[in-house]
């Protein structure tokens, strides 16, 4: 497997960005021109990109399984084009598959891409499914910050005001609502497989609940599982086990 951790640069962004890209030598799924499916992997917003690999055996449940990962950094951005900010989801969900496509000969097609992310992570793997369902086949969130509104101007946020304003100002626009988003889906038999977790003793545990009664509502399929556990890397780990079989068994 080869192993990239290093800089690109962003023409979104307008400046050099932190990326760790992880190739497999060989891949059962490789197409005729040697390009690999990926797992795009999202950071939480107290880490980057180095946490995944620090914290847990992703790389190696990838180089088991012959497939490549992507470990962009964003900061704190919450995944979102910001309010007074520079633009991250047009990095994230545009111009960053693009160029590791190109660099890495990785697949761009919907079958070989999956999304996978924790807390703000999984709220930006959620946003991404949701709003470029074309994209990915499957994708794999843990306890995820789904209720944006509560978690960035309710009591309970975890930002500052000035943070805030800066991200998503005074509101949370449409595009940045889960709810929102699964309401409104167009297609909701097209969008990607599911696989949502949350530990029990989990601050986001309700909140994640809510959501995923409000999938059921909307029509929307998905996978859920819950566990004795908290807003922890252990917790983590267990769910990324999960989550390969959930991509890639019965995958041909």
């Amino acid at each position: 497997m080869a192993y990239f951790d290093g800089t690109i640069f962003s023409e979104s962004l307008g400046m050099m960005v932190s990326v760790i890209v992880s190739v497999p030598s060989k891949s059962p799924y490789a197409d005729e021109e040697g390009n690999v499916p990926v797992i795009t992997v999202l950071h939480g917003l107290s880490d980057n990109r180095t946490a995944w690999i620090r914290r847990t055996n992703i790389e190696l449940y990838a180089e088991q399984r012959g497939v490549a990962l992507v470990i962009p950094e964003v900061q704190r951005s919450f995944y979102a084009d910001m309010n007074k900010g520079i633009e991250y989801y047009r990095y994230i969900s545009q111009e960053l598959p693009e160029q590791c496509c190109r660099m890495f000969r990785l697949s761009n097609k919907k079958k070989d891409n999956y999304l996978m992310g924790i807390s703000m992570g999984g709220y930006g793997t959620l946003k991404l499914a949701l709003r470029q369902p074309e994209r990915y086949e499957a994708v794999a969130a843990f306890s995820s910050a789904v209720d944006v509104e509560k978690r960035l101007l309710g009591p309970e946020a975890f930002i500052g005001q000035g943070e805030r304003e800066a991200i998503t100002g005074d509101r949370i626009a449409d595009e940045n609502n889960l709810f929102f988003l699964a309401e409104n889906a167009p297609d909701k038999k097209a969008l990607p497989r599911m696989f949502i977790t949350c530990g029990k003793s989990d601050y986001m545990h309700e909140d994640n609940l809510r959501f995923c009664r409000h999938l059921d509502a909307q029509g929307i399929a998905y996978t859920y599982e819950e566990w004795e556990g908290d807003h922890n890397w252990r917790f983590w780990e267990a769910s990324v086990q999960k989550a390969f079989p959930f991509f890639f068994d019965g995958r041909r």
